[in-house]
């Protein structure tokens, strides 16, 4: 004859195959975006695409920032998800959802709380196209910031994916007379920063310009 304690397991295993209106962040298995869609087909909710919606929080993380959105799972929002932040003349930053709630999810974006803060109104999730900048030949811009990695010294640049630069795009380095001190080529691209490692020592990289995609090497 079964016991309390035998009854209590057979509870238990019930409420282990009782199905859940989300996704079960418990038990995700190796691919949460296919077992999310397969939830929300077993909801009856349509799955998420061109949505519009705002981000209704920022926190920074690491060295960049973390976003929370106004849209979640009960919206058809699934991890894996790609989205953008619109600007002005074209997407401002990219991005990947990384979590979803009920009614909410979040992403991270390689950018400071402040530029975020600007672009909080239009966001699209999973979109259908997503417009791409062409970067023009002859793009001016500054650095942005230097590190010395061995006998070279990197440079990151203000520009990056969202104005279109792509990795191996070619670089060079000029001074204020416009002589050319060095060139490089871009090896690691962010959503509005890129960078590369130049021949130069950081004191040969003051007052100096960079021209990204140069008609002339």
């Amino acid at each position: 004859m079964a016991g309390p304690h035998d009854k209590s397991h057979r509870n238990d295993a019930d409420k282990k195959k009782e199905p859940t209106a989300g996704p079960d962040y418990d038990d995700r298995g190796p691919d949460p975006q296919r077992d999310q869609e397969a939830a929300l087909r077993a909801a009856h909710i349509q799955l998420a695409r061109d949505r519009n919606v705002r981000i209704v929080g920022v926190t920074v993380k690491g060295n960049g920032t973390e976003i929370l959105l106004g849209s979640g799972f009960k919206h058809g929002v699934t991890e894996g998800m790609d989205g953008y932040i619109a600007g002005a003349s074209g997407p401002y930053a990219d991005f990947t959802i990384t979590h979803v709630d009920e009614v909410t999810s979040k992403a991270y974006i390689e950018a400071t709380v402040d530029e975020i803060r600007a672009h909080m109104e239009h966001v699209v999730i999973n979109p259908s196209h997503k417009p791409t900048a062409t970067l023009a030949n002859d793009t001016k811009t500054r650095i942005m910031s230097i590190t010395v990695e061995g006998n070279k010294t990197r440079i990151r640049v203000g520009r990056g994916r969202m104005h279109g630069v792509k990795w191996g795009d070619y670089g060079v380095v000029v001074n204020s007379s416009g002589v050319r001190l060095a060139h490089f080529s871009i090896d690691d691209v962010d959503p509005r920063m890129s960078g590369g490692l130049v021949d130069l020592i950081p004191d040969q990289l003051k007052d100096v310009e960079i021209i990204l995609k140069p008609t002339k090497h």
